[in-house]
Parts: C-alpha cells; structure tokens; sequence
C-alpha cells in the first residue's frame, strides 16, 4: 500500500489535540475501523520501510512515522507523553466545542477541568447519556466523518 493510498484525508493536527486523539480522527477521516487499527498498520509500514523506531516511546513512533508519510512535522507536547494519559485517562466534553472544532483538545481529560472555559458550560462525560438530537452521538462531533 502506497502512503497516497494509506491517506486520502490528511487534515492538520490542531495544536491542543493528543496524538492519540489525532490518530484516531485520521483514522476515521481515512475509513480505517480505529485508531488502534492504524496504529498497528503504521508500526509494520515503519518495519517494511525501513525506519528504526526501536527505542523510541510509542507516542515518538507515531510521530515519526506520520512525518515521513505526511512530509511535515509533528511536536511531541506534554499532554502526549503516558503520564499525563495515565494520570487523566477520562474523557469529558464541551458539547459547543466539539460541534465547532472536530477535534478532542487536551484539557478535556484534565480532572479539575469541569467547565468550558470558552463557553461556560459543564463538561460532559462520556458516561453520560448524552444525545445532542436525534441525528447526531458523540462520536460524530468527536471524529466526523468528512
């Protein structure tokens, strides 16, 4: 499979966006069943290719990898980094951001962050029964399909 094939859809990585979640976003943009699909995909493509990712963390693979298939740079930030996806491992959201903004910002996992600081609404946590309307979930205003 050539890196044309693997990504038709290459959207940008939004600055307070994990790389897990823009993984997951990419991997859904790109028809792929999840993240972890992808993820799995990425590190054989890195094998067969050639590109020595031993050693490195995880979250520095996929970087490294998405930079070679996507000619441009990916900064690992802390919010990357396992203990901060140990330490705020719950998912919570704002639902006018992610209806705007299509993409899971970072400080939504943080414990104390309980309200929207652009909205000043409660965060809503995916334990919830959360319906926006009777056409759209979550899932959609968190990874849209395009």
């Amino acid at each position: 499979m050539t890196t044309n094939q693997l990504f038709l859809v290459r959207p940008q990585r939004h600055p307070h966006e994990r790389i897990d979640d823009y993984l997951k976003r990419l991997a859904k943009l790109n028809g792929f069943s999840s993240g972890s699909v992808l993820n799995g995909i990425l590190m054989k493509w890195a094998q067969s290719n050639g590109i020595d990712i031993i050693g490195n963390t995880r979250i520095d693979s996929i970087c490294q990898i998405l930079e070679v298939l996507l000619n441009r740079k990916f900064k690992v930030h802390s919010f990357d980094k396992p203990v901060f996806i140990k330490k705020n491992s719950e998912l919570k959201i704002c639902r006018i951001c992610a209806s705007k903004a299509e993409v899971v910002m970072f400080y939504w996992y943080l414990e104390g962050y309980r309200f929207c600081h652009l909205h000043n609404e409660p965060m809503l946590s995916e334990q919830e029964d959360v319906k926006f309307d009777s056409e759209n979930t979550i899932e959609k205003y968190l990874h849209p399909v395009v």
